[in-house]
Order: C-alpha cells, then structure tokens, then sequence
C-alpha cells in the first residue's frame, strides 16, 4: 500500500510538472482578441464588489458584449477575483486558467481509475496525455476561453460523486458547472448514456433533478434576455445542414490531428479539416461499435462522451467560427476512448505520443507567449480572412509598429469594406501621422457602418487638422460625440470657438 501511495504522489507530480513546464512559456502573454472588452476594458471585472457581483448573477454586467444573453456568473466572478488578486495583471489570469487545467487532468486521472477501472499506471498516461493535448492550449492560453475549463472541471466532479452515488453532490457540482457556462447541459445525457452500458438501471429521481435544475436555469435566462439561446443561422436551412456538418466533423480533426491549430479558424478555407474530419469521425464510430459487441463499453461511452458537447455547441452556435476551445470537454471522452487501445499497447510508444504532445503543446505555448505572435501564426494560415488580418493589425498597433498596422488594416478593409475596427484605427493612426484628408476618408466610412463616439471626436480633430481648418464640420461632429456620451475637453471647446 505505501508503494502504491508513493507511485501516486509520484504520478501526481510528474502530472503538474510537465503540464506547467509545457504551458509556461504562455504566463508571459497578455491580453489578446476578446479578452480586450471581456477583461481589460471591462469595469465590472475591474472592481470586485458586491455590487458587481450581483450583477454578475442578474446579468446586469453582460451588456458590454455583443451577444448579451451570455450568462456565466461564476466564469466572469473568477475574472474579478483575479483582477482583485493581481491587479490588472495578465499573468495572474494565465496562471489560474493553468492551474485549473492541471486540477481538471488530475481529477480525471482519478475518474480513469477509480470509476471506469484502467490501470493505476494507464490512468496516470491517459491524464497526462489529456493535459498535454495541444488540441487544449487555446483553452488554457486563451484567457477568455477559461469557462470551458471551469464547467468541465465542475461537471468531472459532477460526474465522479454521481458515479459514486452521491447524488446530491453530484446535483451541486452540476449546477456550479452550468454557471460557469451553459453547455454543461450535456451531463444529463452523459449521465443516463453511463447507467445504460454500466450501471443497467435508470435514476430517474436524478434525472429529474437535473432535468429540472436545467428547466430552472433556462427559465431564468428567459426572464433575463427574453430568449433562451442566440443562434445565429445562415441564408438556409441547406447552408444551414453544411455549416452544421462542417463545423462538427472539423472538431474532430482539430482534437485527432491537432496539426492546424489557430487563434481562429475559417469555415470553407481549410478543406483539410473536413475531409479528415468526415474520415476520423467515421473510423471512430465504427471501432466504437465494434468494440461495443465485444463488450467494451467504455469505448462507445468515450465515443459518446465526445459527440454529445459538439451536438449541442454546434446546434446552437450556426454560422459562429469553430473555436478550438470548444472542444475541451469532449477531449475527456476520447481521451476514454483512445484509453481502450492504450491498454493494450506497449509502454514506449505510449511514451513517444506523450513527447509529441509535449513538444506541439510547448511550441503553441510559445506562440501564446506574444499576442503578435498567435495572430502572425493564424495569418499565415488564413491569409484572406478579414478578422485574422484585423486583429493582428491591433497587436502591431500596440507595440507602436503603425506601418505594418496600417497594411494589415487595408488588407482587412479590402476584404470586409464593413470592417469598423479596421476603419476607425487605420483612420485614427493616419490623424496621428498629420495625414487629415486620408484619416477623414476612412473615418467617414466608419461612422457610416457604426455611428460611434470616438469616432466622431477623431473626426473632428481631422478636420481641426486639415491646412484650412474646418471648425464648422468639426464643431457638428463634436456635437455628435457629445451627444453620444463623449467628453469633450474645455481645450477643444476653445480651439472651435465654444
């Protein structure tokens, strides 16, 4: 027993040492992409109040997103924590979304051996190799994608403590799990696929708990946002049906194949990603059957496992970009899944696939370290995708590189003519240079997309700035700004004769 204890602790250790050697060259990021207006514009996150923390659970704080029936209480409460913790800083963000990450791989090393019965040294590999996923770093480098961790690592000990009849803890966990974020939905099919090939008995008492428990939850964000879910659909229900397939089965490509992992990805640009991902999809169904009548059942589970969060992300995100994040909980399934063919393999090529991973992960780390750096990664990738070519644009726009900024802004512009970002910071940068007439040409066209405050203000300083002043178009447009909650200095009031 003490030998199995000590193998433990050294399991243990080896589990937290690697993961965070392989992830620690990504605490040195900073904030990137969404995390901008999640978290560093963010004034609820800013200031960890009571008040704001009630406003976290009526969703009074979710406004400044643009899909405001976002409901994840305790994702943003540990956003403010950490902004109270480190004062704004990035790395302390980076550090938590770590530890979460290597507590979840720890948990399901305990899953793998005490509920479905691998081997202590199997369990301890599988874990590792779910930790060093590099189908996982955009999960953990990606700040703002930290609530699929959350709700996974909730729904783990959900499904741990339900395994082991411990239902109201169990029924605890769950509902922590669909506050952090709301695809936890997925443990009551998880739960009864569990009991059906293991357990051979219904508990419908916890089902209806559940069922009610969610029942509760989408109630409320009905009363919160007058609607359910934002689904976003195409121009058909046949564009519909692809975007829904390709969508499905490229998730399957990034997880088995995780060689073209990006910040972002473009649907119908990368071929690759459907076509392997009809083919693993495929390959993985079969042997799961196959497997299934030869009474392994914990393949199928995996394989189930796996599906059951990618049915409902997809079904209700149509026509959204694929998000590698997204993928997180479904990683446990097939890492179940793969579980059953690594029993059965020699040690050292289990060995080579861990260094691989390591290596990949280590390598995505790096990327992570540098916001510049990820976005030169997904340009280089996806070279006609207006976004990718915006937002690397900002990344250079804020390490004071304005001439690549400005290419990469035009690049985006000339893909999306309604990219307001991209026109309002290459016009604002070109006004900084002393170039008025071209700075007034695009921030005309930016106002006419989105009629924006600072917008309006730069406007006017353009026309302020033109070799024959115009304070007369200058004094409407700073009326304009005013209007739309602008401050206006007494310096400017001056300067057009206010």
């Amino acid at each position: 027993m003490f030998v199995r204890r000590q193998g433990d602790i050294g399991h243990i250790f080896l589990i937290v040492f690697l993961i965070f050697i392989s992830y620690s060259l990504s605490l040195k990021g900073g904030f990137t992409y969404d995390d901008h207006y999640v978290i560093e514009n963010n004034n609820f996150v800013k200031n960890l109040s009571l008040h704001n923390i009630k406003g976290f659970f009526l969703a009074q704080n979710s406004s400044f997103l643009s899909d405001s029936t976002m409901y994840r209480p305790l994702l943003f409460l540990s956003y403010a924590w950490d902004y109270w913790l480190g004062g704004g800083k990035a790395f302390v963000f980076h550090l938590d979304s770590l530890f979460l990450h290597i507590l979840a791989s720890l948990l399901f090393m305990l899953i793998l051996y005490k509920i479905f019965n691998f081997s202590r040294e199997i369990s301890f590999i599988l874990a590792l190799f779910f930790g060093l996923q590099p189908a996982n770093s955009q999960s953990v480098c990606f700040i703002s994608a930290r609530g699929d961790i959350l709700f996974s690592l909730f729904l783990l000990g959900a499904f741990y403590f339900y395994a082991k009849d411990k239902h109201w803890l169990s029924l605890l966990l769950f509902v922590l799990g669909i506050l952090s974020k709301e695809t936890a939905v997925v443990f009551l099919p998880l739960i009864i696929a569990y009991d059906l090939l293991f357990k051979q008995r219904k508990k419908l008492t916890f089902y209806l708990a559940v069922v009610v428990t969610i029942g509760v939850y989408l109630s409320w964000r009905y009363i919160l946002f007058s609607n359910i879910i934002t689904t976003h659909f195409a121009r058909s229900r046949g564009q519909d049906f692809i975007l829904f397939a390709r969508s499905f089965f490229s998730y399957f490509s990034i997880w088995f194949l995780p060689f073209s992992l990006s910040i972002k990805h473009s649907l119908g640009r990368n071929y690759f990603l459907d076509i392997s991902g009809i083919a693993i999809f495929i390959t993985v169904f079969l042997l799961s059957l196959f497997l299934l009548k030869r009474r392994e059942k914990k393949a199928f589970l995996g394989f189930l496992w796996g599906i059951f969060p990618l049915l409902i992300l997809v079904l209700g995100s149509f026509n959204t970009p694929l998000g590698e994040q997204r993928i997180y909980f479904s990683g446990f399934g097939f890492v179940i899944f793969l579980g059953v063919f690594a029993a059965k393999m020699r040690k050292d090529y289990l060995h080579w696939f861990l260094i691989f991973a390591f290596m990949l992960t280590a390598w995505r780390s790096f990327l992570w370290s540098e916001p510049v750096f990820i976005w030169q990664d997904a340009a280089s990738k996806y070279p006609g995708d207006w976004l990718v070519c915006e937002n690397l644009a900002y990344e250079y726009q804020r390490r004071g590189d304005f001439q690549k900024a400005k290419a990469y802004y035009t690049k985006a512009i000339k893909i999306n003519k309604r990219a307001f970002r991209s026109l309002y910071n290459l016009g604002t940068i070109l006004g900084k240079e002393g170039k008025a007439q071209e700075s007034i040409f695009y921030l005309q066209r930016a106002i006419k997309i989105k009629p924006d405050a600072c917008a309006y203000y730069n406007l006017a300083l353009s026309y302020l700035s033109l070799p024959n002043p115009d304070k007369e178009k200058a004094r409407a447009y700073l009326k304009k700004a005013a209007s739309l909650g602008y401050k206006v200095s007494l310096k400017i009031k001056q300067l057009i004769g206010r």
